[in-house]
C-alpha cells in the first residue's frame, strides 16, 4: 500500500477540517455523536431528561442501543431548545452572520425548527416509542441533575421543562 494517497487523503481532512472549524460549522463533519457538544464537568455531576406521559417515564432504556442513543440525544437537544427560547445552534450562527433581516428570517424558515414543533415533537416522541397518545394526555419533559458520590450517582435536583396537555393527535 502506498502512502501518497493516504498522505493526500490526511491532508485534504486535515484541510477541510480546519476551514470548517474557523467558519464555525464544526459539527458538519461529525453531526451524531455529539463531540464538541458535552462538556464533561470537573465534579463529575451530569444531567439527563426523560418525558413523561400522564405522569409515567416513556422508558427507553430497553431499546436497541441506536434507538436508545437517537431518543436521548434528540430529547436533551429538544430540551437545550426550549430552555434556549427556542433558539438552537443555526439560529445563533445566522443571527451573527447575516445582517439583512429579510434574508436572515428566509434562511430561519429553510433551517430552524418551526414553533409549533413544541407542541408536535413530545407527541412524536410518545409514538416513536409506540406508545398511544389521544387528546387530553399530558406529556412533561423533566431535567434531572446528578452528582456523583461514593461510586454511585444521587439525584440532586429536577426541573420541569415543559408541560401540556394534547390538544389534538
Amino acid at each position: 500500500i502506498s502512502s501518497k494517497p493516504f498522505f493526500l487523503f490526511a491532508s485534504l481532512f486535515i484541510g477541510a477540517y480546519a476551514i470548517i472549524l474557523s467558519k464555525q460549522m464544526d459539527m458538519l463533519l461529525f453531526p451524531i455523536n455529539s463531540m464538541f457538544s458535552v462538556h464533561t464537568k470537573k465534579d463529575l455531576s451530569t444531567s439527563t431528561y426523560a418525558l413523561k406521559l400522564n405522569g409515567n417515564i416513556v422508558k427507553i432504556t430497553d431499546d436497541s442501543y441506536l434507538k436508545k442513543d437517537f431518543s436521548e440525544g434528540s430529547l436533551q437537544q429538544f430540551s437545550k431548545w426550549i430552555k434556549a427560547d427556542k433558539k438552537d445552534l443555526m439560529t445563533n450562527l445566522l443571527e451573527r452572520r447575516i445582517a439583512d433581516a429579510v434574508t436572515r428570517k428566509r434562511y430561519l424558515k429553510h433551517l430552524t425548527a418551526p414553533a409549533n414543533t413544541i407542541n408536535t415533537w413530545p407527541v412524536w416522541f410518545a409514538n416513536f416509542h409506540d406508545l398511544p397518545v389521544r387528546v387530553g394526555d399530558g406529556i412533561e419533559i423533566w431535567e434531572y441533575s446528578f452528582k456523583h458520590e461514593n461510586n454511585m450517582f444521587v439525584l440532586t435536583d429536577s426541573v420541569l421543562v415543559t408541560k401540556q396537555t394534547v390538544a389534538n393527535e
